[in-house]
């Protein structure tokens, strides 16, 4: 049996054929059945194995079917590669024009997806003529034995008493899975804060997860520019500051969003805080009578000898005049001085 093999004329690009270990580049062939794109990218996740051919090819027409019983069937009885990565065929047809035969032929190897290389423009980068081809690559991200879209194995031709099934099964068993992937946890929700006006603050997040973690804060909503770390530093707030506070964390296994964080921008008193006299209670609790700004964190403080000061309480005002109660004692409140300030 005689064949016709038309030689091709490479073009500078072309003149680097693949080699075994090589990084192959995104390409897009035609698929037979439908005429839409067939894209290296589409095999994310899987194995890939190209088989170049020719109806009238001899060599390829020994290849079809021990590749079918010998790579297609065996993965798919066993749901993959020993690690479980589903490994896909792909036949590519070179031979334009000749439709009928080339249909016949795809029908007996049992072709299930078929894409076309008229021009050979991803053939002449394995050999500048011939057929057929073949080509293992992986499709597996972050697979601790190989990189992405790396060509595991590269051979041309295919001899009638040669049977490269084995070398065909090892490179593909070889490719181990990624490591599993944590999905991101929130181990600390970010609380909310009053702050008064000019000062900073500050909200935080705890989050368990795979690495790397990647954040994104917002306000309201919307994203803020440069906010990507597990901490959010506002300095010298504003009332424009005020607002609910979120933040998104995310990694390969897919993203979370907190809980909601509300910080309340409140101004400083125009006046001097005061406190009245404070008043004994029958139940030996102090009263005291707060008189400053509305929103306001304050601290009352007491001290025996006006020289040391021990913070009693911190509160945040509910208005302009506030209430409190303090179990201080009846020798504390007869013998001590209080005082209020702002923490």
């Amino acid at each position: 049996m005689s064949a016709l093999v038309t030689a091709s004329i490479l073009t500078a690009a072309q003149a680097q054929f693949y080699q075994a270990g090589d990084v192959i580049e995104e390409f897009a062939l035609v698929n037979r059945a439908t005429r839409e794109p067939v894209r290296l990218s589409d095999f994310t996740g899987q194995i890939l194995f190209l088989e170049w051919f020719a109806w009238w090819c001899p060599f390829c027409q020994a290849a079809a079917p021990q590749v079918a019983e010998g790579i297609v069937e065996h993965y798919r009885v066993r749901g993959g590669n020993p690690a479980g990565i589903p490994v896909v065929h792909v036949a590519v047809n070179l031979q334009p024009n000749q439709e009928s035969q080339t249909q016949n032929f795809v029908d007996r190897a049992g072709f299930e997806l078929v894409a076309e290389d008229f021009g050979r423009a991803l053939a002449g980068r394995f050999q500048a003529g011939g057929q057929p081809i073949f080509a293992i690559i992986n499709g597996v991200a972050n697979s601790p034995s190989h990189r992405l879209w790396e060509l595991l194995l590269h051979q041309d031709g295919y001899g009638q008493s040669q049977s490269p099934i084995a070398a065909f099964r090892s490179a593909i068993d070889a490719v181990q899975a990624a490591p599993a992937v944590e999905p991101v946890r929130i181990t600390a929700q970010p609380e909310g804060k009053r702050v008064v006006e000019g000062r900073g603050a500050t909200l935080e997040v705890g989050a368990t997860g795979s690495l790397p973690l990647a954040y994104q804060w917002r306000k309201d909503g919307l994203d803020l520019p440069g906010a990507n770390s597990p901490r959010l530093r506002l300095d010298s707030v504003t009332a424009a500051d005020t607002g609910s506070y979120t933040v998104q964390i995310s990694n390969a296994a897919g993203s979370v969003l907190s809980e909601s964080a509300q910080i309340e921008v409140v101004r400083w008193a125009t006046e001097p805080a005061r406190l009245d006299p404070p008043r004994l209670l029958s139940n030996d609790r102090l009263r005291l009578i707060l008189h400053g700004a509305s929103n306001r964190s304050y601290a009352v403080e007491l001290s025996i000898d006006l020289d040391g000061w021990t913070r009693l309480v911190e509160v945040v005002t509910t208005g302009p005049v506030h209430e409190l109660e303090l179990p201080i004692g009846a020798e504390a409140a007869a013998r001590g001085f209080f005082r209020i300030v702002s923490p």
